[in-house]
Parts: structure tokens; C-alpha cells; sequence
């Protein structure tokens, strides 16, 4: 009979996120805002782990699938992780389809919609839950509502709900006490502020500390809110599908009120402007371009 495979003594990041089922974006994040699981550093830099460590982030992936949130999970001790695991929150399974999500919305179902929801933040990563629950679900509403399937009060009441939801996510990861700061406001005149939570959860769940200023901020405000923040970077939403001429001024007088040393980056909703932005500009077409954006301030 084969001998068992022998767990190694020190595990590399990559193994420990193969072995848990948990990410190394996510094991790096939680190290930085929770200071666990705290790794050991090899001379050379790279991060190892222990096989205590593994065993207790198992039972932690284990909460994770139960409904748990990480930050209820990782602060517990051994005892209080053990009550966790029998404590087993009502799970509801999102939609497998538009319809599903679409029926809870007709019926003005906040619990059922929200708690489908949050499973679906369960399940995925930041990035992931995004772009393949929010944005799908956010395309249907407008589509329904373009064919007078849905009516305006739907909308709100969806808008308005993935607002609140989207912020206590993002606080549910907690604000690291490093980490590069971003600066997020939708520019003067712009009421639509969705897009901002969407992108400072993703900030947050990449390590950033994102501050968020909302909708409606007139160009000199971003600026100098961004200086006396000690801002890296400065990110914009712009309006659904294309840019108008006035929201490209916008963004070169923003550009020129801003430091040279602060990156700014507009889009991120199948973003098009109808000319080049100007240097020093960087045009995000979608989520994706924006994680990687993202990726390279840190």
C-alpha cells in the first residue's frame, strides 16, 4: 500500500492556495488587513507557511462556504472558529439565469435578492462577482426597462439596493493600515454613483484604500482632495457606453489640475472616448482592465 503524501514542512503560497481552495490575491490581502495568516519571509522574499497554518485555513475556507464573512471568520480563535462551523446561516443559491434574479426584483424580494446575492460574493472573488453577477444583472434591468418589462421603480429599487450592498461589503473587508490611497468621485453633474462602489470594492479587495467622495464633485474638489489625501491615484467613472465632448474636457482639466506624480484613469463601463484621452490619462474599457490597473499601484 502507498505511503501517504507527506505534507511539507513549509508550504509556498501557491501550494497553501491549492491545498485551502483559497486564492493567493485573497491569503496576501487578509495578511495585510488582518495580519493573518502571517507568513514566514525567506531571505530571498518569498512567503512560506506551516502546516498549523494550513490546517486552520482550511477550516476557515470551510466557514467561508458556509456563508460566513472573513471578517467574522479570521477573528476567531480555535473555540470560537469551532462554533462557527456549527453555526450554519441560511444559504440561498443564486440564479442560475437572468429570469431568477428578474422574478426577485418584481417582487420587490430585498431578503431573497440580497441574500442571493451575497452567496454569490461567497463564492467568487471580487473581480468575478462583478462581472459575472452585478454587471449581467444590471444589463438585463436596463434591457427589461428599454422594453417596458421593467418599470423606473424597479430600477431604484435595484440601484439602491446594490449601493447599500456593495458598501458593506467593501467595509467587511476592513481598511488596511497600508497600502496605497485612491481617490474616487464621479465628476460634476454625473448622479450615478454605482460605478463607484463597484470600483472601491475592487480596490479594497486588492489591498488599496480606497476614498470614495460620490457623485456629483466639482474638478477643483477631486484636486485637492486628492493632495491633502496623499493620494497615488485618482479614478473616474464615466457614463455608460461612450463619453461625451464635456466629459472629456472634464477629464483634461482634471488631468491638468493634478499633479504629474498622481495617476489618474477614467472608464471602466465599456468605456470610448471619441479621441485619444490626453497623456498622462489612462482609459479603462472594463472591470478587467481595471483589476489590472489596479494591480499595478500597489
Amino acid at each position: 500500500m502507498p505511503s501517504a503524501k507527506k505534507t511539507p514542512e513549509l508550504l509556498s503560497i501557491g501550494e497553501l492556495a491549492e491545498a485551502t481552495g483559497l486564492s493567493p490575491d485573497t491569503l496576501r490581502v487578509w495578511e495585510r488587513r488582518y495580519g493573518i495568516p502571517r507568513s514566514v519571509r525567506l531571505p530571498s522574499g518569498h512567503r512560506r507557511y506551516t502546516a498549523e497554518q494550513l490546517r486552520w485555513l482550511r477550516r476557515v475556507a470551510e466557514a467561508l462556504s458556509l456563508g460566513h464573512r472573513p471578517g467574522q471568520v479570521l477573528r476567531c480563535d480555535e473555540p470560537a472558529l469551532s462554533r462557527l462551523l456549527e453555526t450554519r446561516p441560511t444559504r440561498v443559491e443564486p440564479p442560475t439565469d437572468t429570469d431568477g434574479w428578474l422574478e426577485m426584483l418584481r417582487r420587490f424580494d430585498q431578503a431573497a435578492l440580497e441574500t442571493a446575492l451575497r452567496s454569490a460574493w461567497n463564492q467568487n472573488q471580487a473581480a468575478e462577482f462583478l462581472s459575472a453577477t452585478v454587471m449581467p444583472l444590471l444589463v438585463s434591468v436596463g434591457r427589461q426597462w428599454a422594453d417596458g418589462q421593467l418599470q423606473v421603480r424597479h430600477e431604484h429599487f435595484l440601484t439602491e439596493l446594490l449601493h447599500d450592498l456593495l458598501r458593506s461589503l467593501r467595509l467587511s473587508i476592513g481598511v488596511p493600515q497600508a497600502g496605497p490611497k485612491l481617490l474616487m468621485a464621479a465628476l460634476e453633474q454625473e448622479q450615478y454613483d454605482l460605478s463607484l462602489q463597484m470600483g472601491a470594492l475592487l480596490a479594497a479587495s486588492k489591498g488599496l484604500r480606497p476614498q470614495v467622495l460620490g457623485r456629483n464633485t466639482p474638478l477643483a474638489e477631486i484636486a485637492r482632495a486628492a493632495l491633502e489625501m496623499g493620494a497615488k491615484a485618482v479614478a473616474i467613472p464615466t457614463p455608460l457606453s461612450h463619453s461625451s465632448a464635456a466629459v472629456e474636457t472634464k477629464v483634461d482639466e482634471l488631468r491638468q489640475l493634478l499633479p504629474d506624480s498622481v495617476r489618474l484613469a477614467v472608464g471602466w463601463h465599456d468605456a470610448r472616448f471619441s479621441r485619444r484621452p490626453r497623456s498622462g490619462v489612462r482609459l479603462i474599457r472594463d472591470l478587467s482592465e481595471l483589476e489590472q490597473w489596479l494591480r499595478e499601484l500597489l
